[in-house]
């Protein structure tokens, strides 16, 4: 996704969040990200800009979206393509690439 106003280093974390084994999910989203911080990247993902109680789909995409828009990369994890909101991130970051 190349624009003017992201930082190069800057990587989406992408994957299912809503439905079942959220603590499951949380883990691999943590321990992903330290394995990114650890290569010198930034990762952005979901829980660490969503406050509190989980929003409804619209309110969490609008975040999603401002967040993503940030990132040079996206790091697709397994089960991605079973949530309509992380396949909604993909394709956004798809058609800006």
């Amino acid at each position: 996704m190349a624009t003017n106003t992201i930082d190069p280093k800057n990587v989406y974390i992408c994957g299912p969040w809503y439905g079942e084994n959220t603590d499951e999910r949380f883990r691999e989203f943590i321990h992903l990200s330290r394995m990114i911080r650890d290569r010198g990247f930034h990762p952005f993902f979901p829980p660490v800009f969503t406050l509190g109680e989980w929003p409804p789909r619209g309110e969490y995409m609008k975040h999603a979206m401002v967040n993503l828009l940030k990132c040079q990369y996206i790091y697709l994890i397994r089960g991605w393509q079973e949530s309509s909101t992380a396949v909604a991130e993909y394709l956004t970051a798809r058609f800006l690439d």
